[in-house]
């Protein structure tokens, strides 16, 4: 039989996904991408010896229907690993259902996996586990530290029902009165991985807040080619305009960073050294997918920079002057982000393109990080004064930070690497030269 192509399956792992839906609002919430298929033949052969051998236990076919249950993980080496090594005993912080150390929890419904609220943006990583359910028990949840043990001639346990008219459940609840307890025991122990879980598929998934999504008609418009538009700004090096450019992607209308009107450019680096610091995959176009990417822990988005055609000789210029010298332009975000503009292989196309990069930290909100540097000098200057006044500290802290604000420092991270531009000289194209390729750091903040 031809292999199951990614859109197919993609396909088959949503409808299992909706199927499952605890609230019907949810299929407007969550995004899927990058569906992989389970291919463990063990665990495949152990589910089918168990279907075998309750059939001959005399269990009905009802007990023994396979249904889907699911697992969230934030990284997905951590969801491969399920798949390598099946869900096993211990893997679980609950045990409102029964002692975790004697079985397993699974979720039932793919919307609640997790106890916490899901925020805009949120990814991980769902494994899809084919369950045979066996014979069900339904029990009260246990809040105390007296575990509840597997009850003989059962496989499973679930919460009892919420009763009619009570309030709505919180995430918390909704996710544990979700689960499955499951056990297998054998020989008078319990099982370490039980035989009815089976992982079938891993893919991506992302949640959506409605209330931070725009609305149709509040789009960025796409072009004739499908990509949507989700910057327009000025492109300045070292405070002089070059030249207004557009970012470009098929994927999304907004971008994962704020960036400023005006893109004021001061630093370039290496290609030989960024890519000692990034992962070599973040290099290649056909890597990006989707809107956004993670390559070894390192979240990345690719756009394209389109140029108008009267300042095109212009970006001409800057990029063979990048190719020269094997530079890529660096721009340290006020989010702990980095942007960065390299030049196109000589097989794509000629606009260049940029790579927006955050690492584990992106949760951070923007207006937050920004604040950061500005507390860190407050704190520290406060720190270093007499206390033998009558100034409270947070008046001292509060003064410092005002005066860092009217200091006007440069918002990118100290004691990043880069490499600086030499200033321009008057009337000249501040593109014409550029440093040797001599990596310097920056001097710590006084």
């Amino acid at each position: 039989f031809p292999a199951e192509s990614e859109e197919s399956l993609l396909q088959r792992a949503v409808s299992a996904l909706h199927g499952s839906f605890l609230h019907p609002k949810s299929r407007q919430e969550f995004q899927y991408s990058r569906a992989s298929l389970v291919e463990n033949q063990l665990f495949l052969s152990e589910l089918k010896a168990f279907a075998r051998a309750k059939e001959a236990a005399g269990y009905s076919r009802e007990e023994l229907q396979e249904t889907f249950a699911f697992l969230l993980f934030d990284k997905e080496e951590e969801a491969r690993e399920v798949c390598r090594t099946g869900l096993r005993v211990n893997s679980s912080s609950i045990s409102t259902l029964g002692d975790p150390a004697k079985g397993v929890y699974i979720s039932k419904h793919a919307d609640c996996l997790h106890p916490s609220p899901w925020h805009h943006g949120k990814s991980g990583y769902i494994v899809i586990c084919k369950l045979i359910k066996g014979k069900v028990r339904v029990i009260p949840e246990d809040y105390t530290t007296t575990y509840t043990c597997p009850s003989p001639g059962y496989d499973c346990h679930v919460a009892e029902s919420r009763e009619p008219g009570s309030a709505a459940p919180s995430p918390c609840q909704a996710f544990e009165q979700s689960q499955y307890y499951v056990y297998e025991v054998s020989g008078g122990s319990p099982a370490q991985r039980p035989r009815q879980v089976c992982p079938y598929i891993v893919l991506c998934c992302q949640y959506r807040d409605p209330k931070d999504v725009p609305m149709e008609e509040d789009l960025p418009e796409r072009d004739h080619q499908g990509l949507y538009c989700p910057w327009r700004g000025e492109l300045a090096i070292q405070g002089k305009l070059l030249c207004n450019i557009t970012l470009r992607t098929p994927y999304s209308s907004s971008l994962p960073a704020q960036l400023p009107p005006r893109l004021d450019i001061s630093h370039v680096m290496g290609l030989s050294d960024l890519r000692k610091k990034l992962p070599e995959a973040a290099f290649g176009k056909r890597n990006y997918t989707r809107n956004e990417v993670c390559f070894q822990g390192v979240y990345s988005s690719l756009y394209e920079v389109e140029i108008s055609d009267e300042d095109q000789h212009k970006m001409d210029q800057l990029v063979e002057n990048l190719k020269e010298k094997d530079l890529a332009i660096i721009k340290y975000l006020q989010d702990q982000g980095v942007l960065i503009l390299l030049t196109p292989s000589d097989a794509e196309k000629r606009a260049p393109r940029a790579i927006r990069k955050y690492g584990d930290k992106r949760d951070i909100p923007w207006k937050v990080a920004s604040l950061l540097p500005g507390l860190r000098y407050a704190l520290r200057k406060a720190g270093s004064c007499p206390w033998n006044d009558s100034v409270s500290a947070s008046t001292r802290i509060k003064q410092h930070f005002q005066e860092y604000a009217k200091l006007g420092q440069d918002p990118e991270p100290e004691g990043g690497d880069h490499l600086s531009l030499p200033p321009a000289e008057e009337g000249s194209n501040p593109f014409q030269r550029f440093p040797e390729k001599s990596l310097c750091r920056r001097p710590p903040a006084a």
